[in-house]
């Protein structure tokens, strides 16, 4: 627990061990950036938006069982190319390999 919980620290909601994420960050280095092209929930909401830190069964930690679901509970609005996909049996990470942030792509594809 300790490793993201500072027992010591000030009583906050979460009792982190640091700013926001930074607990999150201190091990998962490569998804915090800077990115010039930033994925919001990431940066703004922070991990917990999409992961689920005390346990899940998706591998990844995720809030929703596939990743497809958990893209779509925000992005109900999806471009018309899109129509075709569906949240259960669409795989957005397929295509959108950066999902964290991107330096290359803003719509995380690289």
């Amino acid at each position: 627990c300790t490793s993201c919980h500072d027992a010591h620290g000030p009583a906050v909601t979460r009792r982190l061990g640091g700013f926001k994420d930074e607990s999150c960050l201190k091990c998962h280095t490569d998804k915090g950036g800077p990115f010039f092209y930033e994925h919001e929930a990431s940066r703004i909401e922070g991990c917990s938006s999409c992961h689920e830190v005390h346990g899940s069964p998706n591998r990844h930690m995720l809030t929703h069982q596939n990743a497809a679901q958990l893209c779509f509970s925000c992005h109900t609005f999806a471009p018309s190319w899109h129509s075709r996909f569906t949240s259960g049996e669409a795989n957005c990470v397929s295509c959108h390999s950066t999902i964290h942030g991107s330096n290359l792509d803003k719509l995380f594809l690289k």
